[in-house]
């Protein structure tokens, strides 16, 4: 227990930094165009994988099932923690955008950092902001750019998955480019919703076989509830 105190002091000394340092660097290459954000990105896996999670003492763990595969797709996965933002960016190769809810841009550091960095935040309360949001993320599935989206739409209390959100579905199933499931397990436990009292652990990052969208028949309503479906049976497999 004594070792955990300190371990918490410390993390509420060294986060705030880091962020204060980065933060303000990911904002001003985030306004500038995609090669710089690219880069940014680039610097923020790293940063994600040898600077935060050692910190946080997490082992991660990654099982990566899906084929080697260029161009465009939609990374779907299961939603524990805030930590999940950083164990996806130390897990997932190339250059991605999360699509994420806009209250996470009130989060000191973080939010600040995610959103000047060039991710798509929706504002699910208005209907006109959220479409321009949906409207982005197709722009970049159409550019050859990846997205993450958390279909749950926020923080489930246990294990099982909340209801999955219409949301992220939209650009999947016009887009019509592969979905990827991903599990993660583990982060819950180190960092619970609604507590700052960071524990040591282990997490594991699962990623599945893509869902192929372009099988997927129906009306524009059925492919997105099918595909709702299918990529939730996915993830509760991995």
């Amino acid at each position: 227990m004594p070792l955990q105190i300190l371990h918490n002091m410390f993390l509420w000394i060294y986060f705030p930094i880091v962020f204060t340092i980065w933060a303000p660097i990911g904002v001003l290459w985030g306004l500038l165009s995609p090669p710089f954000r690219h880069r940014a990105h680039k610097i923020s896996q790293f940063w994600s994988k040898f600077v935060l999670l050692p910190a946080l003492f997490a082992r991660l763990q990654i099982q990566n099932d899906a084929p080697d595969f260029s161009g465009p797709c939609i990374y779907m996965c299961n939603h524990q923690s805030y930590l999940d933002i950083i164990v996806l960016l130390a897990s997932l190769p190339g250059n991605f955008s999360f699509i994420a809810k806009k209250e996470l841009l009130s989060i000191p550091f973080l939010g600040w950092y995610i959103g000047g960095a060039g991710h798509i935040f929706i504002e699910r309360e208005d209907s006109v902001r959220a479409l321009d949001s949906l409207r982005k993320s197709l722009a970049r599935l159409k550019a050859g750019e990846r997205i993450v989206v958390f279909p749950e739409g926020t923080r489930g209390p246990g294990d099982k998955m909340l209801p999955f959100r219409r949301g992220g579905f939209v650009p999947a199933a016009q887009s019509g480019v592969p979905v990827v499931p991903i599990r993660i397990l583990g982060t819950r436990n180190i960092m619970p919703r609604g507590s700052v009292w960071v524990r040591a652990g282990n997490i594991k990052v699962h990623i599945g076989r893509p869902v192929d969208t372009k099988q997927i028949s129906g009306n524009k309503k059925e492919r997105e509830k099918e595909l709702m479906s299918r990529v939730r049976q996915a993830i509760e497999a991995l």
